[in-house]
């Protein structure tokens, strides 16, 4: 399992961890506690954190679970007449985050304890105690299962090493392919040569003004970056719903 709490300079009562469960992906585990009083600038800091999770490429899932005091939101109908908890509810669907608590959890009737995960198919066994049965707290208890395989030990993967873009020096390799003499390169030359020389002189420019990453246990391809692993959660988020509602609204938004 190996578990570590998730870096954050997030300064809202949030923490994270996270667990190996195989070929250098993890299961991220956050709780969070908000009080009801706070305003923006708490959302921001939450929003921050919830976002960092999001876009790390080796979480492959993301369960949250906390008392985040949204007391005036229906979940049922995923809307609320309070413009701050709607900004939650557009947080969370940024993040392709479901909530799964259907029933209040504290004695005056509110749903202020949530189950957020963008794998509603990994949490089993939830269960909502009842007043005072299993804690004593104004709260119930909430218990739940999480279906993953953890990491077994396996053998040494192999690292792979990709060009960072985003440290390119691109003046630098314009300025190298200007001073390339193409015409006396590519002259004379049948289509498979002139290609190959071609290439020779591109990666010679790439390999000289682009530096290398090694990448560590990431078994991904290398054009599945962080904004496609966040495209295929919201994927997962709709199919969910889809198969729960299944209404024009949702199958017209999972199909399209």
């Amino acid at each position: 399992m190996n578990p570590k709490i998730v870096k954050s300079n997030s300064q809202a009562e949030i923490l994270s961890i996270s667990l190996d469960i195989a070929w250098g992906k993890k299961i991220c585990l956050t709780t969070c506690y908000r009080v009801g009083t706070l305003g923006q600038e708490n959302f921001s800091e939450i929003n921050k954190h919830i976002d960092m999770i999001s876009n790390t490429k080796s979480i492959k899932s993301h369960i949250v679970i906390g008392d985040f005091n949204l007391n005036a939101i229906s979940w049922d109908q995923l809307s609320s007449s309070n413009n701050l908890q709607k900004d939650f509810l557009t947080m969370f669907e940024n993040n392709c985050l479901t909530q799964l608590i259907t029933r209040p959890t504290h004695y005056l009737g509110n749903t202020l304890d949530i189950l957020l995960t963008d794998k509603p198919s990994i949490i089993s066994n939830l269960n909502i105690g009842d007043h005072k049965e299993d804690v004593s707290s104004d709260h119930f208890s909430v218990s739940f299962q999480v279906l993953t395989n953890l990491v077994t030990k396996k053998g040494k993967q192999k690292k792979r090493k990709i060009y960072n873009f985003k440290k390119a020096d691109w003046k630098a390799i314009n300025e190298q392919f200007a001073k390339t003499d193409w015409n006396t390169i590519l002259d004379g030359k049948d289509a498979q040569s002139a290609w190959s020389d071609f290439k020779i002189h591109i990666f010679s420019a790439i390999n000289n003004h682009i530096p290398k990453i090694t990448l560590k246990g990431v078994q991904n391809p290398p054009w599945f970056d962080s904004e496609l692993h966040k495209l295929c959660l919201k994927k997962e988020r709709l199919r969910m719903t889809y198969t729960e509602k299944r209404n024009q609204v949702h199958t017209k938004n999972f199909v399209r």
